[in-house]
C-alpha cells in the first residue's frame, strides 16, 4: 500500500524539497530541521558541534552518533605484531562513541570518515543554539541504517592494523540510541573534507 506524504515545513508550513530518499533536511524558508519517515514530517533535534575554526565553515555534515561497545569475539592474524593486537584490544576495551555519515557519500569515503573519527574521537561541543540560516546537508541515512554501516567501519578499522588481519568476529552493543549530530566542515575537494573538529 502506497502512502502520500504532504511535504510541507511543520514549522512554516512552506513545500519542502525533499527526495525520496531523504531522512533528515533543512526548511529552505525557517531553517528549521525537519524529519521525513513513513508517518509524515516532523520538527527533528539535530546537535550542530562547536567548529574549531566557525570563519571555514563551508558545510555543516550529518553524523550519527551512538554510543556503543565492540565486542571482539575472534580476532585472527597471519602476523606477529603484539603490538598492533594489543591497540586492538585497549581501544575496544571500553565504550566509544561511533560514527556514521549520513550524507549522500561513496562508500569508500563514508568507510574513511567513520573511521577516522570512531579512532580519534573528537570532543564534540554542542553549541547553545543552533547556527542562524545554515543549512544541515540532507541526511539520506536513517538510524538503523547507520547502525548496519558501522559493521563497516570497524572492519576497516581493524584491517588497516599491521598484523595481517585474517579473521574478525564481533559485536556491536549499543548503550544508547543514535543521534544526529552536524558536523562543522570545510570542502577540499569531491566528496572530501575536512572536519573542523578538536
Amino acid at each position: 500500500m502506497m502512502k502520500l506524504l504532504l511535504l510541507r515545513c511543520p514549522v512554516c508550513v512552506e513545500p519542502l524539497p525533499a527526495e525520496n530518499d531523504d531522512v533528515v533536511l533543512t526548511c529552505p524558508n525557517c531553517f528549521s530541521d525537519v524529519r521525513v519517515d513513513e508517518q509524515g514530517v516532523s520538527p527533528t533535534a539535530v546537535s550542530f558541534t562547536q567548529p574549531t575554526k566557525p570563519d571555514q565553515v563551508t558545510h555543516w555534515l550529518p553524523f550519527w552518533v551512538m554510543e556503543a561497545q565492540v565486542e571482539i569475539q575472534k580476532r585472527e592474524t597471519q602476523g606477529r605484531n603484539k603490538g598492533a593486537e594489543k591497540e586492538a584490544e585497549e581501544m575496544w576495551a571500553k565504550p566509544r562513541l561511533l560514527y556514521t555519515p549520513a550524507w549522500d557519500l561513496p562508500v569508500p569515503q563514508a568507510r574513511q570518515m567513520g573511521s577516522y573519527l570512531v579512532v580519534r574521537q573528537p570532543n564534540l561541543q554542542p553549541l547553545a543554539t543552533r547556527p542562524r540560516e545554515v543549512r544541515l546537508t540532507t541526511a539520506v541515512v536513517n538510524p538503523a541504517d547507520a547502525q548496519k554501516f558501522l559493521t563497516f567501519i570497524v572492519l576497516t578499522i581493524e584491517a588497516e592494523r599491521k598484523d595481517w588481519l585474517k579473521d574478525l568476529k564481533f559485536q556491536i552493543v549499543p548503550r544508547q540510541k543514535a543521534e544526529l549530530w552536524a558536523i562543522p566542515a570545510v570542502q577540499t575537494g569531491d566528496h572530501r573534507y575536512d572536519l573542523l573538529v578538536p
